[in-house]
This record gives C-alpha cells, structure tokens and sequence, in this order.
C-alpha cells in the first residue's frame, strides 16, 4: 500500500498574525519607562510586505519632574505601520516598519505651593519606526518589537503661559508577547 502525500506546506507568510505584548514605554521629559500593554495584527498584503496595526497603552503613569511640581502622564496609541519582512514566510523573521497614528495623553499633576493644576489630555499624532522579530512555532508566534517615534506637535506642559516639559519628542516602546498565526 502507497504512503499518502505528505502535508502541503503553506506557500507564503500566514494569513495573518496577532499578539499581545507587555513592555515598557517612556518619552522624552519622562523619569524613566512605564510599563506598557500592546495588542496587535499583522497582515501580509504580497510576500515581503503587510500592515501591522497596534493599541498600545501605559499601565501606569509616566513621571515628569519640574520645578512648578511633578505630573503624571497616562499615554495611549493606535498605530498602523507598512512591514518589509524578507522572512515573512520563514519560522523566524525580522521585520521593519513605517507609519505611525495617534497617541493620547493626559496628565494628573501635583503642583508645588503658589501654582495650581488642572487635568487636561490632549490627543495628537505620532510617527514612528518599527523593528520586529517574529519566531513561529506552529500556530503559536513569539513577538518581540522596537518603536522609535516622534509626537507632532509633541505634549507640552505648561506653568504661567511657559512650557516646563515637553514629551514625545522623542517617544519609545519595547514589547515581548505571544500570539496566534494560521
């Protein structure tokens, strides 16, 4: 009796790869990194180029020290790159981007005696730059990402009609995640 075919393997990238990464985001003015969550999907549209869409969000407050007082700055993202990835179809792949979208931000200050502080958050656009790998296994994909950017017009905190700080110029995120591709 003949042995059946072996399995067709796929020609070409998945159909598509989702994931959902933790990291660290900050912004120029910022302390240091925040943590940060991000959901995406990458979608192949020709071999070596896809679109990725993201939403990135802070899990925690970017701290931003000034002689007016200290502030708390919540950031949020939705960004949308084009992808060249030569190993697209390959288990393990980097991949490099452009695009960008936009970020919100607001702020919570605690302002120091003789000024006052009112919460304010601003929506404004961001472009950015990404470089990924991707390592698959199976359905399962491991996802690790690099997103230098740049707020326009950037966030600006102000005391008196002066600007004390001024964040996204530049900006950064790193996330590791895991995900599903077909």
């Amino acid at each position: 009796m003949p042995l059946p075919p072996p399995p067709i393997e796929p020609n070409g990238p998945p159909a598509f790869t989702t994931w959902l990464g933790f990291g660290a985001l900050t912004s120029s003015d910022a302390e240091g990194p925040v943590g940060a969550v991000s959901v995406g999907a990458r979608v192949p549209f020709a071999p070596i180029f896809g679109l990725e869409l993201a939403v990135t969000s802070s899990l925690g407050w970017l701290d931003v020290k000034t002689e007016v007082g200290d502030v708390e700055v919540d950031v949020e993202a939705a960004t949308l790159h084009a992808v060249i990835d030569p190993w697209a179809s390959a288990p393990a792949s980097v991949s490099f981007g452009l695009g960008g979208g936009v970020a919100w931000a607001a702020e919570l200050g605690q302002p120091r005696p003789g000024f006052a502080n009112f919460y304010d958050s601003t929506v404004v656009g961001l472009f950015s730059a990404r470089l990924g790998a991707v390592f698959r296994h199976g359905h399962l994909s491991f996802v690790a990402f690099a997103e230098p950017g740049i707020m326009v017009p950037a966030v600006t905190l102000a005391a008196d009609g002066q600007e004390v700080a001024r964040l996204g110029s530049p900006w950064f995120s790193a996330m590791l995640g895991a995900g599903f591709s077909p």
